[in-house]
C-alpha cells in the first residue's frame, strides 16, 4: 500500500519522539539505579543516611493540605510522627501538633523566593524543631537567605517524574525520580525513614474538579504568598494530563512501599485518591499491635 511521503515522514518523526522518550527515560532508570552523585552535591546527599530506618515501625501520617482535613480533629495527631508540606505553617492546629518533617518540592519556591517569603517565615516561626526536606536545586537559596537551620535540613536530588516510571526504589542518598505534587516527596521520606504503617490524610487530589483554582484547608493557606499564575494558561486536558502522571506517581510510590513490607493507607476524608486502600481516620489512630517491623532495605 502506497503511503504519501508526508504521512511517511510524520509517522517517521513520531516513531523517533516516541523512541527518545523511551531513551531518555532508560537513562533515568541507570542514573537511578546505578548512579551517584559525587562531590559537594554528594556529600549533601550521603548525609541524608541519618534518615534511613529513623522512625522504624512507627505509626506516622503524611498530610496534604486538602480541605477535607477541615473534617476531622487533627489536634489529635498531637505526638504522632507527622509529616508535611508547603504552607502547613498557616493552619490553626500547627503549634499544638508539630509536624516532625516538613516538605518542599515545587521548584517555584525557591525560583522566587521572595514571593513565597512570607511562607518560609511562618513554617520556620511554627516548626520550630522539625527537620526540612527540599530538593538539591533548593540548597544555594536556603543558604543564601538563611531560611532554614542546617542542621535540619536535608535535600534530594530529583531526577524525571515519578509518574513516568512504573518501579521506584527509594535511596534519597542516591538521585529519585521527581515528585509531580510535594506529596510525592513527603511519602517518599516516610517511606525511607521506615514509617511503618503510612496514613494520609488531606489528600483530596480534587482539583480536576476545580482547574485553575486553588483549593486548600483555609482561604489563609499562601493568602499573603505573591501569585506565580504559570498555571493560568493551561487547558482541562492539560490538566488531565498531569493528574495522570500524579497518581501514577503514588503507583510508583505503592509499589515501593509494599516491596519494603510497608502498609500505605489512605485516612482523607473523601477526595479522589484511590491508590491506597481506604481506612476510617477513628481505626488509624487505633494502637497498633506490637509487630515486627517488616521493612527491608
Amino acid at each position: 500500500m502506497w503511503i504519501p511521503f508526508p504521512t511517511k515522514l510524520y509517522n517517521g518523526l513520531e516513531r523517533f519522539q516516541r523512541w527518545m522518550q523511551a531513551s531518555t527515560r532508560e537513562v533515568q532508570q541507570l542514573i537511578l539505579a546505578h548512579g551517584k552523585i559525587f562531590g559537594e552535591e554528594g556529600l549533601v546527599l550521603l548525609k541524608n543516611k541519618h534518615l534511613l530506618n529513623l522512625y522504624r515501625g512507627r505509626r506516622a501520617f503524611v498530610l496534604g493540605n486538602g480541605p477535607s482535613l477541615n473534617e476531622v480533629d487533627i489536634h489529635r495527631l498531637s505526638g504522632e510522627l507527622l509529616f508535611t508540606v508547603n504552607d502547613f505553617g498557616s493552619h490553626p492546629a500547627v503549634r499544638t501538633i508539630q509536624p516532625t518533617i516538613h516538605c518542599f518540592a515545587d521548584p517555584n519556591y525557591f525560583k522566587y523566593p521572595d514571593n513565597f517569603r512570607p511562607v518560609f517565615l511562618r513554617v520556620l516561626d511554627n516548626l520550630p524543631n522539625t527537620i526540612y526536606v527540599m530538593p538539591t536545586i533548593a540548597r544555594a537559596v536556603v543558604q543564601e537567605l538563611g531560611l532554614f537551620p542546617e542542621e535540619r535540613s536535608y535535600y534530594c536530588r530529583l531526577v524525571g517524574s515519578m509518574g513516568h516510571h512504573q518501579l521506584m526504589h527509594v535511596d534519597l542518598t542516591k538521585p529519585i525520580l521527581g515528585a509531580q505534587t510535594v506529596s510525592h516527596l513527603a511519602l517518599a521520606v516516610a517511606i525511607y525513614t521506615g514509617c511503618n504503617p503510612i496514613y494520609l490524610m488531606g489528600m483530596d487530589m480534587s482539583w480536576l474538579a476545580h482547574p485553575n483554582k486553588q483549593i486548600h484547608f483555609s482561604s489563609v493557606y499562601e493568602a499573603d504568598a505573591k501569585p506565580i499564575h504559570i498555571n493560568a494558561n493551561l487547558d482541562y486536558c492539560d490538566h488531565i494530563e498531569s493528574g495522570v502522571l500524579v497518581f501514577q506517581g503514588f503507583r510508583a510510590l505503592k509499589r515501593a512501599a509494599d516491596a519494603r513490607g510497608q502498609q500505605i493507607y489512605n485516612a482523607s476524608s473523601g477526595g479522589f485518591l484511590d491508590v491506597f486502600p481506604r481506612i476510617p481516620f477513628e481505626t488509624a489512630l487505633q494502637p497498633i499491635p506490637q509487630v515486627s517491623a517488616g521493612i527491608t532495605r
